[in-house]
């Protein structure tokens, strides 16, 4: 679908939980515990190092020390759009994001809206953002994702608890006329293949159902953005897809070559772990010196799927990125 694009991004962070993990110091635990094949699954997850909370940290502190970092200060005086993400934060009144706000402490009016949803937060959160900075007559935005999954992951769900990290990102953008983009409709299976009680602090997936989804469904969806690309006249130079794990980025990233063989499909899998809906946004943020060599006429494709069952995408202009400071 074509969409008017009404926004940049002028600045980025992230913010991750504070205790760093090597995967490889658990591979002992594991076979201690008489898991045969972990050696074997920690390479095919391809997680190297992932991040989880320490005592206090919360999705309020991440995210609060992560907007009090930005290197663009916001104006907090001006009206300002906030709108913040996460699937793993317990349902409270105020929620997430009004907290956030309220640490903000912004001083003009302030439109506070919050997402409960995954893997697709981001994108889901960027489409929602651009719409409103036209239509609400707003100038400025700031899009958090923050999810934590070390509390809900039990250590007999090893297989996820290897893959996932804790943390969160913020993504400021400003109201800029740009040239179009395409947003596509959301694709979805309502049977689920995932399990999250917040109540109880539980968590788990069924990975083979959720790649089954994925496979059939991200394939159609790089055909419908080949036509629309092609029908438009647009060149694809980058697709950043959120990064679940390294056995299905790989299958992902070649599906994205048998279409789009020129694209870049950068990857962070290995550092970072699948932040979930943060997971985008840190791509950039490890990437930020490509985004400011990308050429201005093409575009890029932000790709988001999960266990929701959901697949969907976001094109815009590779103008989008170059008032980020890349200090």
């Amino acid at each position: 679908m074509k969409i008017p694009w009404n926004l940049a991004i002028i600045d980025l962070g992230l913010q991750m939980g504070s205790k760093k993990i090597e995967n490889k110091t658990l591979l002992n635990t594991l076979e201690h515990r008489g898991i045969k094949g972990a050696a074997r699954a920690v390479k095919l997850l391809g997680v190297d190092v992932r991040y989880e909370i320490e005592r206090g940290e919360t999705h309020e502190k991440l995210a609060t020390k992560l907007v009090e970092k930005l290197d663009y200060k916001l104006k907090m005086t001006d009206p300002i759009l906030l709108v913040a993400s996460t699937q793993t934060d317990t349902v409270t009144i105020p929620n997430l994001a009004r907290r956030v706000a309220t640490n903000m402490k912004i001083e003009g009016p302030g439109h506070v809206i919050q997402l409960q949803t995954g893997c697709t937060g981001f994108v889901e959160s960027l489409g929602l953002v651009n719409s409103l900075l036209l239509d609400a007559n707003l100038s400025q935005g700031l899009i958090l994702n923050v999810d934590i999954f070390s509390n809900l992951i039990s250590d007999e769900n090893w297989m996820s608890a290897i893959t996932y990290s804790d943390g969160a990102s913020a993504v400021a953008v400003e109201k800029k006329q740009q040239n179009f983009g395409f947003y596509d409709a959301f694709h979805f299976e309502n049977s689920g293949c995932i399990s999250l009680d917040l109540s109880q602090h539980t968590y788990s997936t069924d990975g083979a159902k959720t790649f089954e989804f994925i496979a059939r469904e991200v394939k159609r969806v790089l055909e419908r953005l080949k036509s629309e690309s092609e029908s438009n006249g647009i060149q694809i130079s980058h697709i950043f897809l959120n990064q679940t794990n390294l056995q299905v980025v790989s299958f992902i990233t070649s599906l994205i070559k048998n279409i789009f063989p020129s694209a870049n499909v950068p990857t962070n899998t290995k550092t970072r772990g699948n932040l979930n809906s943060a997971s985008i946004p840190a791509l950039l943020y490890d990437n930020l010196k490509t985004c400011k060599s990308m050429e201005k006429s093409n575009y890029s494709v932000f790709l988001s799927f999960g266990a929701g069952l959901g697949v969907t995408y976001l094109a815009v202009p590779n103008t989008t990125f170059h008032q980020i400071d890349y200090r």
